[in-house]
């Protein structure tokens, strides 16, 4: 199934109704300049944005949680807006 299709996402939580969605899909262990970005934006972005608008949708009350690439961890050299101190203001 493509995660990034809103349309065949929503019709499997339709027919499930999961209290819970969890999103660990991702494009991870790419070298720096060898990323296929059109491929990374799809299950990165596009299927992290549908699978919450998914939930928000079917049911208000679900829990979404998403899991980020462990990449965030240790990439010191990189100017990153989100580091492994940075605060959680939700």
């Amino acid at each position: 199934m493509d995660i990034a299709d809103l349309n065949s996402v929503t019709a499997l939580c339709k027919k499930y109704s999961p209290r819970i969605v969890i999103h660990c899909a991702g494009i991870a262990h790419q070298k720096l300049g060898v990323v296929d970005l059109a491929a990374y934006m799809r299950v990165s972005s596009e299927a992290a944005e549908n699978l919450a608008r998914m939930a928000a949708e079917v049911n208000p009350r679900m829990r979404f949680i998403f899991l980020s690439s462990v990449s965030v961890y240790e990439e010191e050299d990189l100017n990153m807006p989100v580091g492994k101190n940075s605060l959680c203001l939700l």
